[in-house]
């Protein structure tokens, strides 16, 4: 709790993804909750953070690249893989 305030994020489950943005940065897959208004009305949601270097940047959106990459898959695609696993894996409809 930074401030006094409580987190945004709560995070429950989070499978990151190595972005073709460079190196040593990943996409943060997540299921938690949010809680925008910092009042502990949470919701459950499935949020896409970014990490650089190993620390998580909740400032910026993440830009998810659909270029294709060597392995002949785009960072949206497997970003996506990752949404439909925490689907199942949390029986969202």
């Amino acid at each position: 709790m930074a401030n006094g305030k409580l987190p945004v994020y709560t995070n429950v489950k989070v499978y990151p993804v190595q972005s073709s943005h460079g190196p040593n940065i990943n996409y943060l897959v997540c299921y938690g909750y949010v809680d925008w208004a910092r009042k502990g009305d949470l919701k459950p949601a499935i949020y896409v953070l970014m990490e650089y270097k190993g620390y998580t940047n909740y400032d910026n959106p993440p830009h998810i690249l659909t270029t294709l990459g060597d392995d002949g898959t785009s960072d949206f695609s497997k970003v996506m893989d990752k949404i439909s696993l925490l689907q199942n894996e949390f029986s969202i409809k």
